[in-house]
């Protein structure tokens, strides 16, 4: 999960289930920025990371077989 949408979900507007998700998320849930991101994304932040990190991810799996 990127760091914009790990935030969204702790705002105070969010949902109180969501809150206490976050508070107690699972293990394998890990916040991680992407290298870059693409700012020409007509999206919002959290979208906008996410959609770059989906890329970034799928680039390395790529790679790696």
């Amino acid at each position: 999960m990127p760091p914009a949408v790990f935030a969204e979900l702790q705002h105070a507007n969010t949902p109180a289930e969501i809150q206490q998700w976050m508070r107690t998320r699972p293990a394998w849930l890990v916040v991680r920025k992407p290298v870059t991101v693409d700012l020409s994304l007509n999206v919002d932040a959290g979208e906008r990371e996410a959609i770059s990190l989906a890329r970034e991810i799928q680039s390395r799996r790529g790679v790696d077989g």
